[in-house]
């Protein structure tokens, strides 16, 4: 069941490319990990989508992305819809993505112990050749866990439940 959901759940994991020029010679770019919940939205990190991942710097101005399953062709182009930097949250759309596959969220509450994983690119880069082109390399990693801790938070009246794992975060 497990093997099967990541197989499943592949298909909706998306490396995200955000960029800014910064002068007529230079750019800044920042890389990660989104994933389709919605027909064309995209949901990743808010400090991704932010100029060197830091919340107090300016939004980058240009975003592409690509499904895992088409790593090595062309990214596709996405804006910004919104961003909630207190829960580190943005989404993005994709105007005619050309895939459809989302996650399926269930409402349940995991049980301590449950065995878990993540898929995403957490060792992701962005190189400039000589030629300054950028390619944007990646490779789709999973990391196994269980769920160690369920805490839920009141935030001004509404119940937020957080999940945390025992492994270990990648560098990053």
């Amino acid at each position: 069941m497990f093997v099967k959901q990541c197989l499943n759940n592949k298909k909706a994991v998306y490396g995200i490319k955000c960029w800014s020029v910064v002068n007529t010679s230079q750019a800044n770019f920042t890389n990660g990990t989104a994933f389709m919940f919605a027909p064309g939205y995209l949901m990743t990190v808010a400090h991704v989508i932010h100029i060197d991942c830091d919340i107090n710097k300016a939004t980058h101005s240009n975003f592409e992305v690509i499904n895992a399953e088409d790593i090595g062709k062309n990214t596709e182009r996405a804006n910004l819809v919104v961003e909630d930097s207190v829960r580190d949250v943005a989404i993005l759309k994709v105007d005619n993505p050309h895939h459809s596959d989302r996650l399926i969220f269930d409402n349940k509450m995991v049980e301590m112990g449950t065995p878990c994983g993540s898929l995403g690119f957490p060792l992701s880069e962005i190189v400039i050749d000589a030629q300054s082109k950028t390619n944007f390399n990646l490779t789709l990693r999973f990391q196994g866990s269980n769920l160690s801790s369920v805490i839920e938070i009141n935030d001004s009246g509404r119940i937020l439940t957080y999940y945390e794992t025992d492994a270990l975060m990648y560098s990053g």
